[in-house]
């Protein structure tokens, strides 16, 4: 059903961040999956910033973790958080990291949240990158939106407008719909 076309879109997106074409170019991965504390590890909050996976998929860890079922991809809880890596070695980079001090804006967005290790800061990192704050932010009458076919409380922003008008007791997300 909906629900798992909505899966199989997320963990191929998710394989692909991980595919040597994407690390070959992709600096800021292969920085997180080398740094420690879990060194060939990255981070499920760093997976959960992407901008297509927070704000077009609008994806949980939950959803992530439960997409990654199938996949060749290793996961493993540990230090507190959620981790996940591949299996080969990482390719050799292709595109230099940026000098420290000349990072593109979102990376620096993305770090100014960091300093306190003890949160994942995955939901504080999600709402300052997307600037609309309305991570499962409450409706009108109090409740966060839920969506009828995947039975989720999922952002406003992944419902439409339509779906979310008073009348409509029961939104479906736009992942649903399409």
């Amino acid at each position: 059903g909906a629900r798992a076309l909505y899966l199989r879109a997320l963990r191929r997106q998710i394989e692909y961040y991980f595919s040597d074409k994407n690390l070959k170019q992709d600096w800021f991965f292969q920085e997180k999956i080398q740094e420690p504390p879990e060194p060939g590890w990255l981070e499920l909050r760093w997976i959960l910033s992407c901008p297509r996976i927070r704000d077009v998929l609008c994806a949980s860890a939950e959803d992530v973790l439960e997409a990654l079922g199938p996949s060749p991809l290793k996961q493993k809880a540990a230090r507190g958080f959620q981790w996940v890596r591949r299996t080969k070695p990482l390719p050799k980079l292709k595109e230099k990291r940026p000098a420290k001090g000349h990072e593109p804006e979102w990376y620096v967005m993305l770090h100014a949240d960091t300093a306190n290790p003890e949160d994942s800061g995955a939901e504080s990192e999600n709402e300052e990158a997307s600037g609309d704050g309305d991570n499962l932010e409450k409706g009108k009458d109090g409740e966060v939106p839920k969506c009828v076919v995947c039975r989720r409380q999922r952002p406003k922003s992944c419902f439409s407008k339509a779906q979310l008008t008073k009348h409509r007791r029961n939104p479906t997300c736009k992942d649903c719909v399409a």
